[in-house]
């Protein structure tokens, strides 16, 4: 579950006890959460992947992201998302503070739930991050910037798993940040949502309903037209009662 911003500053104070989760933190909007490795082992098919190089004067590497259809631990039911980071030996004088974050842009309404593989690379993220407006989730190397170093030069992130209810994929903009923040291209969800697991029970119902509701109209509908036609002697008979027949000459028909 995640935790709200405001406890940003015990996260800080206190440090991050991680503990194995199965399918991950679920990310609502403005949630910071101690990022929580995964229990289970990761699957599916890999449908599309990405690697996208980045440089600036202080650092550069590689950032691949990767999307898989059909991993068993989504319980989200559709695309998983996969984004690991390779950084290049440098001087460590040029970059002493390491990279604090790698940001992604693109999952505004989706469901998210985000967890990490253990003993996938050399330093694992520290907390787990989605901004109020929802749209970016962010994977942070750093608690704050006087604390422990980020990712350092030379040295790769685990592998970052983001569990979504997409059921499509396109290009987006990621950030890094050591300080000053550089774009880099990345794989994220688009497309339509896939429905809640109880709403897909749901939708053969409505369509029964709607059916059976159709049925039940035009049922009535020839109830009504049969009653119209049998009484329409009985109004005739009415009509006739009211003008004898001794004043059938002055009727306005006649």
């Amino acid at each position: 579950m995640g935790l709200s911003l405001f406890r940003l500053g015990w996260l800080t104070a206190f440090g991050i006890v991680a503990v194995t989760t199965t399918h991950g933190a679920k990310m609502e909007r403005g949630d910071l959460t101690a990022a929580e490795p995964q229990s289970q082992p990761f699957g599916g098919t890999q449908i599309a992947s990405l690697v996208s190089p980045y440089a600036t004067a202080t650092y550069s590497g590689t950032l691949v992201s990767r999307v898989y259809q059909g991993d068993p631990t989504n319980t989200q039911g559709s695309l998983t998302f996969t984004y690991q980071l390779f950084s290049n030996p440098l001087t460590y004088e040029v970059n002493p503070s390491g990279m604090w974050y790698l940001s992604i842009s693109g999952f505004n309404s989706y469901r998210v739930d985000m967890t990490y593989a253990i003993g996938s690379g050399d330093i694992a993220p520290r907390t787990f991050a989605r901004d109020l407006p929802g749209g970016v989730i962010r994977e942070n190397f750093r608690s704050g910037p006087e604390v422990e170093p980020g990712l350092m030069d030379g040295a790769s992130s685990t592998l970052l798993i983001v569990r979504t209810n997409a059921v499509g994929y396109i290009y987006q903009i990621a950030n890094l940040s050591t300080g000053a923040v550089s774009p880099v291209n990345a794989l994220a969800p688009a497309g339509i949502l896939a429905p809640e697991p109880a709403a897909a029970l749901l939708i053969p119902l409505l369509i029964f309903n709607r059916q059976r509701s159709r049925d039940t109209n035009w049922w009535r509908m020839k109830v009504l037209i049969r009653r119209r036609t049998d009484l329409r002697p009985l109004r005739t008979a009415r009509r006739a009662s009211r003008w004898p027949a001794d004043r059938c000459s002055s009727h306005p028909d006649q």
